[in-house]
């Protein structure tokens, strides 16, 4: 005999999430699903996902190429002019290139244009990208040192860089006036006045922070125009015109801009007026009018290594050293021309007799028995690194005198003494050396090798020797010297980011523990006083870095460390409490807010590694996967495969709140691996669980905003982008994309065990209500009993499309199914959702005998 008690059970809410890792049906929760794929859990129902559409159009981003995969994708921003470049790393047939979208995002139509930057070649890293000022320092570790990237893209001259400095002279370089707080800048009413510029010693200079350089704007206004004969010199010690630029003049005689025919001039490295760069100067080719002004200087740059530009002070050198040939002799001076006195100095010719005034200030015996002998005397100038200027300060009372002297030097090749061209700054008019103050500057020799001049008891170091055409006046001394280095070229390095207003360049390959970190405000200031170098936490190495709460995170390959600190007195690393916890690469590292914010803490790092994913706030780390299995290598599929899960990348999506990480997953029996990323798994932060897995193979992933004119800062909408295995940039989850690139997104989802609150007694299905729309023409609905996932009972839901996605209620009766437990799985073939699944349920209780 038994008795049946009819109920009916509603599941209108699965926004629990994916908890699949719930094996006891017992405790499985009602709200929750335990897989699907491409759902979205929205209003406690389901929704199919939104679609992606193509950002680029049908053709890779490297035009005819096949094979092709994005490996990074980031967009970068320049405040100055409020530009945006959406950049990407595309590698095909092991060859890596760096390209960069030309248009303003969105994109419609055939899409945007993309142009090849650089070529890294092969066996390239994935690029790590920081952005300081108007600059994206883009750096690998593997093949290249850091680059630097500026826009510079427009022929118009629109997105052209700001230079470091501008500079006018009336007098050929003696004195000058400072224009670069009205030209270096966003602002075209500030301007400079060049009233009557002499035609031969007039001059505009322009310091960049970049040596290629293929363009100069000049935007300027005159009474007179200057249509043609500007002519443009660099400056490597000496003004050379570089063969090849030409003036194009845009709105009248308003902007001129100035290209070289060429691919690009490369400048030398150089100080002048203590400012340090790359120096070109701008010369008339007739006197300009009175009333003519400048208004802006520009310039245009190709990407290309990141530079190290000095602070703009110059160094005391390794040694001074006088060598008297007849005597076989030397005198180091380098203490008297470095302790910043005028009493001590270098007797580069002394009075033999003693005949000087011997109270006069300065007045020391002589040293050598003779004067300075041109046929086999010479002084000695060395440095520790590489340099190409020392600026001599002759004594005020003891200078060369003697017309027609003139200095020749050498270096030091590894082998012999070779001829330098040397510019001479201590020159008068008349010709004669020695006589002011000045720099004594050349190009920097390529061959230049380190020595030890004279003998072994002097230092090693980068030297050059310096001789004399004739005797110089008896007395002549110098009082002070000073190097102007040439600093060294950076190192590879695999990471950057940006904090407190400077670049952190981290883990080189001959220190992978170390971080080098810029000037404040200067992304090429690797040297100098506010520079600082520091290495961290032992040797093994830095796995990713990411900027948060204005402070440096570093993970190691078993710890968290945070940069403290604003200045190099005062950095530091502090080991956070997250030991065994660090992402498996620098790109899955993603900033959000955190699931429990507090007064504190209102952002975190979320990141996977081999164990799962966590979340990282307050010095602690925190699981986040601990409902799903996916990180089981032993779990049922679908798995990640942890083997491959270093090729996962990361991004937070702030439109609907969610991390999204494009992972490797194995989700076919009998599958052994998955060498590239096939799905995206997303964690929702609002709902604080994780979404069913989205079939999509992305090899990278991004935000961008949009722009938009009107807006503060021309930002306007975030879109999320991502770069697939066909060489694509692909825009996902558009507000209107019900498709994937055409194709209907189909979708399914499967609950958990369920037994309605009811576990002990066994229940008769008999009618099942599905309420929803949708675009398709049919929807499937299978039922399980009691832990049989292999057979179960299908009702077909048809005839939808007649409703034209309109919402329906449709029922059907499942046989008078039977069973404790039940599992249920949706199926749909188009644009869907689905609000609830009703059952009636007769619950059969059986009594025994009597």
């Amino acid at each position: 005999m038994s008795k049946e008690i009819y109920q009916v059970v509603n599941l209108f809410d699965w926004t629990g999430g994916i908890r699949d890792n719930r094996q006891n049906p017992l405790a499985f929760p009602h709200q929750a699903l335990m897989s699907g794929e491409n759902t979205d859990l929205v209003d406690m129902g389901l929704k199919t996902r939104r679609g992606v559409a193509f950002h680029t159009g049908p053709d890779p981003i490297i035009p005819g190429a096949s094979g092709v995969h994005v490996r990074f994708l980031k967009q970068v921003r320049f405040p100055t002019y409020q530009t945006s470049y959406l950049l990407a790393q595309a590698e095909c047939s092991g060859i890596s290139h760096l390209c960069v979208s030309t248009d303003s995002l969105p994109v419609s139509g055939s899409g945007a244009t993309w142009q090849t930057i650089s070529t890294l070649g092969s066996g390239a890293g994935v690029v790590s990208v920081a952005t300081l000022n108007d600059r994206a320092v883009i750096t690998e570790g593997n093949a290249k040192p850091p680059l630097v990237f500026a826009g510079c893209l427009d022929s118009s001259g629109t997105d052209w860089a700001v230079p470091k400095a501008a500079l006018v002279t009336f007098d050929s370089g003696r004195t000058f006036h400072d224009a670069t707080p009205q030209l270096c800048d966003k602002d075209p009413e500030t301007y400079t006045d060049i009233p009557n510029l002499p035609v031969n010693s007039g001059w505009m200079l322009v310091c960049t922070d970049m040596p290629q350089v293929s363009g100069l704007l000049v935007d300027m206004e005159s009474t007179s125009g200057y249509e043609a004969g500007l002519t443009v010199e660099g400056y490597s010690g000496v003004w050379s015109s570089g063969n090849g630029w030409s003036t194009t003049v845009l709105s009248g005689t308003s902007i001129r801009i100035l290209t070289h025919s060429g691919s690009t001039f490369s400048g030398e490295y150089q100080v002048l007026n203590h400012v340090p760069g790359y120096w070109y100067r701008i010369k008339f080719p007739v006197e300009t009018a009175p009333d003519t002004i400048v208004k802006r200087a520009l310039f245009q740059a190709p990407i290309q290594p990141l530079q190290v530009i000095g602070e703009g002070s110059p160094d005391t050198p390794l040694g001074f050293i006088f060598w008297d040939h007849s005597e076989r002799s030397a005198r180091d001076w380098t203490v008297e021309v470095a302790d910043n006195t005028w009493p001590t100095v270098a007797r580069l010719n002394n009075d033999p007799l003693n005949t000087g005034e011997s109270g006069k200030e300065g007045w020391q015996s002589g040293a050598f028995a003779s004067g300075w002998d041109p046929s086999g005397d010479r002084l000695y100038v060395g440095y520790l690194t590489r340099f190409n200027a020392v600026e001599i300060q002759p004594h005020n009372d003891y200078r060369n005198s003697v017309s027609g002297t003139t200095l020749a030097a050498e270096y030091w090749n590894g082998k012999t003494w070779t001829d330098l061209t040397v510019t001479d700054g201590t020159q008068e008019p008349s010709g004669t050396t020695f006589a002011v103050k000045g720099n004594l500057s050349w190009v920097t020799p390529t061959g230049w090798r380190q020595c030890r001049p004279i003998g072994q008891g002097y230092p090693q170091g980068y030297w050059i020797r310096l001789r004399v055409n004739k005797a110089l006046s008896l007395k002549t001394w110098v009082s002070e010297a000073r190097i102007w280095p040439v600093l060294d070229p950076l190192k590879k390095h695999r990471l950057a980011i940006t904090v407190r207003d400077r670049i952190v360049l981290l883990n080189r390959p001959d220190a992978p523990d170390q971080i080098d970190i810029s000037r404040a405000l200067e992304e090429y200031g690797f040297a100098g006083s506010d520079s600082s170098s520091i290495r961290i936490g032992g040797q093994d190495d830095i796995v990713a870095a990411v900027e948060a709460f204005n402070q440096g995170f570093v993970a190691k390959t078993e710890d968290w460390f945070i940069l403290n600190g604003y200045n190099p007195q005062t950095f530091s690393f502090e080991r956070a409490e997250a030991a065994n916890q660090v992402p498996i690469n620098n790109r899955v590292v993603v900033r959000a807010p955190l699931t429990e914010a507090d007064q504190k803490n209102l952002m975190g790092l979320y990141y996977l590694n081999r164990f799962g994913a966590w979340y990282f706030a307050g010095l602690k780390v925190y699981h986040l996967s601990e409902d799903v299995t996916w990180f089981d290598a032993a779990a049922d599929l679908p798995r990640i495969d942890l083997d491959s899960l270093h090729l996962a990348y990361g991004v937070y999506w702030p439109e609907r709140n969610w991390i999204i990480w494009s992972v490797p997953m194995i989700v076919e029996s009998g599958q052994s691996s998955q060498p590239t990323n096939n799905r995206l798994i997303v964690y929702d932060l609002r709902l604080r669980t994780w979404l069913p897995p989205f079939t999509l193979s992305l090899a990278s992933l991004a935000t961008a905003y949009h722009r938009n004119s009107d807006a503060p800062g021309k930002t306007g909408q975030i879109g999320l982008y991502g770069g697939d295995y066909q060489g694509r940039i692909i825009r996902l989850f558009g507000p209107q994309q019900t498709t994937d690139l055409g194709a209907p997104i189909s979708g399914w989802v499967e609950t958990g065990w369920l037994h309605f609150g009811s576990p002990e007694y066994g229940k008769l299905l008999r009618l099942l209500t599905l309420y929803g729309k949708t675009s398709g023409s049919h929807m499937d609905v299978t039922i399980y009993a009691d832990g049989d996932g292999s057979s179960g009972t299908t009702l077909t839901y048809s005839g939808l499309s007649d409703l034209g996605n309109r919402l329906f209620a449709q029922e059907q009766k499942p046989d008078n199914m039977q069973g404790r437990f039940f599992k249920f799985r949706i199926e749909f073939s188009d644009t869907t959702e689905i609000y609830g699944l009703q059952i009636g349920a007769s619950v059969i209780r059986q009594w025994g005998a009597l």
